[in-house]
């Protein structure tokens, strides 16, 4: 065997095992998509919209598993896929925002109430204690009611 015998067979070798991934990414994208679909048919529609971002990881990875002129030709797939995304994104954002409220109900539940007493907030701006009679620092000084020089 020469040299260019040995060139054509890794090149060939090459092209096999490329063949290879693709057949398995296709039997691995056949199986996720059976799964997938044996699922969603047998869950219940309210468990489905719960479980739109686990459909939604599983569908991705069957993109990233097929070459997009074989998605090209199922547009119905791609249009399923899209809607899939959006219910996805729509649980996501608002599990944040159930999440969201219930860190800000914890946070200020578990606050001292005793910090700074509410007698002695600013009467102007409500946020910082008063210094100079019922006026915080701040305010007091837009107000013109400090006193200037010493105190």
């Amino acid at each position: 065997m020469n040299n260019r015998d040995v060139e054509e067979l890794i090149e060939q070798r090459k092209r096999l095992m490329f063949k290879q991934k693709a057949l398995n990414d296709y039997e691995e994208a056949i199986a996720l998509m059976d799964a997938v679909v044996h699922v969603a048919e047998n869950m219940h529609p309210e468990m489905f919209l719960i479980a739109t971002p686990v459909f939604k990881k599983h569908m991705t990875r069957i993109n990233s598993l097929l070459p997009d002129h074989l998605l090209k030709e199922y547009p119905e797939y791609m249009e399923f896929y899209k809607h899939i995304c959006d219910m996805a994104s729509n649980v996501t954002e608002f599990q944040h925002g159930l999440d969201r409220r219930a860190k800000l109900i914890k946070k200020r539940e578990s606050r001292p109430a005793d910090i700074v007493q509410q007698g002695t907030m600013c009467s102007r701006c409500n946020k910082r204690p008063r210094k100079f009679d019922d006026l915080c620092g701040r305010c007091a000084e837009e107000t013109g009611v400090r006193p200037k020089g010493k105190v």
